[in-house]
């Protein structure tokens, strides 16, 4: 399992530093927006780090270029 703040790599715990942790979400955003996600993000920040982050995504019935 993949999270922001670790990943296991050869059995290993990694902690990422706190501007890896920025641009994966911000790679994380941009693979959202491309991928048409119909949601929101709620990002909570602790003491200047993040603290947690939670996406919420909704079922768009009407999306453009479908034909309906």
């Amino acid at each position: 399992m993949t999270t922001l703040n670790v990943e296991r790599q050869n059995g290993k715990i990694l902690r990422l530093s706190r501007s890896e942790k920025y641009q994966r979400l911000v790679d994380m955003l941009n693979d959202l927006s491309s991928n048409e996600f119909t949601g929101y993000i709620k990002v909570n920040f602790s003491q200047g780090g993040i603290g947690r982050i939670e996406k919420f995504e909704e079922i768009s019935f009407n999306r453009a270029g479908t034909g309906d």
